[in-house]
């Protein structure tokens, strides 16, 4: 039997307390009292709660620390210091008499707080009454005091902070990895706006009927009657026959397509795409814009508005018909590493996309575009723009959206179909001002 007469406190540990607490050697103990010795009590269950967490990847090392700590106690069966300053420390293994579990009616046998509770109250030591139970948890405590026990709750100083489980481990190697890797990795901002207010104002263009849409391109034809050549004339312009006809189709596309090219001009809105790339340069940028009910393109839409205009005779015919396309050396021509270009060119569609092969780091970009909304479509419409690039993770996307309102109207409100003149300003009249002043016609499609 364990004399603890002259033991001032004597302490019973849970599990808990030896697992979860810092070493019990380099405790304050002076916190707890300054008189006499105290005795910490290892019970059966308590040294096998320990012992079973010998290899856990977390506990391990404690519970080790722990068993090096009371082997000297295993060996002689009695008390051994671990700690000489004041107060002394003491550590003992308790054995335990046979528990008479119908006695401890709310204890729980198979529960291992309740378990050190019933030894503690078994013990094999003389004052019994000297027991104090020594928990962080309610529970034991509280069976504890039930059963004529004293208890007590270390200070929270000696407990360690709460340490993260594996999945939260995970969690945080995780995060740290993503920070690793945005650190290498652009900063991409994105931006689609529209240069105009919420609702737009589009307008329904009725069919010019039959009847008009021959009279008009009849009208016209009769106006710039095809020119014929005297016998006698030496230097005729064996072209302008060719150039005629195709004068001649334009003028029977231009009436039949008069309400469509309207509601292009007048349905057109300037938006503006931007982006920015900030921490370090974005390498094969690939800028992609999807519209919904829009047709997107780089020029403001003037073509078939205007009336085509009569091919003359022309005194050097032999200049006309000559290839004025691009030149080899523009076909050979390389794109700068850090321009941002069209690929493919645009084509009036609903798709548009923008490419760079090396975005430098804190640099911008910003391309106006403009956006045909059909008024027969859904409502609103939607440009939607994404970028990525190579050694970028994952899309940046913006989205914008385009309420309308639509008003029907007929050829007749909006041209003069004899004269040939707008009767409306459309939207973008000023623009188209501006363009043509500063002599930007690339910027036009006429």
């Amino acid at each position: 039997m364990l004399d603890v007469t002259h033991y001032s406190l004597v302490l019973v540990l849970d599990t808990q307390v030896v697992l979860e607490g810092k070493p019990l050697d380099e405790l304050p103990w002076c916190d707890l009292t300054l008189d006499g010795p105290i005795l910490l009590l290892c019970t059966p269950r308590m040294l096998s709660e320990v012992d079973a967490r010998k290899r856990d990847g977390r506990l391990g090392e404690r519970a080790r620390r722990f068993n090096r700590l009371v082997e000297p106690a295993v060996g002689s069966q009695q008390p051994t210091m671990i700690r000489s300053a004041s107060p002394r420390v003491e550590l003992a293994l308790v054995a335990v008499d046979p528990i008479d579990w119908s006695a401890l009616g709310d204890l729980d046998r198979d529960e291992g707080d309740d378990r050190i509770v019933a030894e503690a109250l078994f013990a094999r030591i003389n004052d019994p009454g000297k027991l104090t139970m020594f928990s962080y948890d309610i529970r034991p405590r509280s069976a504890a005091v039930r059963h004529g026990l004293s208890a007590t709750k270390p200070p929270e100083a000696w407990i360690y902070s709460p340490e993260p489980g594996p999945s939260e481990k995970d969690n945080v190697r995780l995060r740290q990895r993503i920070q690793e890797l945005e650190a290498t990795q652009p900063q991409i901002s994105l931006e689609v706006q529209a240069d105009a207010e919420a609702p737009l104002k589009l307008l329904k263009v009725a069919v010019l009927d039959q009847k008009s849409t021959e009279a008009l391109i009849e009208r016209i034809l009769q106006e710039n009657p095809r020119r014929t050549f005297s016998v006698y004339n030496l230097n005729p312009d064996s072209s302008y026959d060719r150039r005629y006809d195709d004068f001649e189709k334009k003028v029977r596309r231009y009436g039949r397509w008069l309400h469509t090219s309207l509601e292009r001009l007048f349905n057109q809105v300037a938006i503006k795409v931007q982006f920015s790339v900030e921490r370090v340069g974005a390498r094969h940028v690939d800028l992609q814009m999807r519209g919904s009910g829009v047709a997107l393109h780089d020029k403001l839409f003037l073509k078939d508005i205007i009336r085509p205009v009569a091919p003359r005779p022309e005194p050097y015919p032999f200049a006309y018909g000559l290839y004025d396309g691009p030149t080899i050396p523009d076909l050979l021509k390389k794109v700068p590493r850090h321009e941002v270009v069209f690929d493919p060119a645009p084509n009036r569609g609903s798709f548009l996309r923008l490419a760079c092969e090396d975005f430098r780091q804190g640099r911008s970009f910003e391309k106006r575009l403009f956006a045909e909304i059909d008024p027969r479509r859904q409502n609103p419409a939607e440009v939607e723009a994404s970028i990525t690039a190579e050694n970028l993770n994952g899309v940046v996307k913006s989205t914008l959206g385009l309420p309308f309102e639509v008003d029907e109207v007929q050829v007749a409100d909006l041209i003069d179909l004899e004269g040939g003149n707008l009767l409306r300003d459309f939207r973008l009249k000023p623009l188209f001002e501006k363009l043509v002043a500063q002599d930007k016609h690339e910027e036009l499609e006429t």
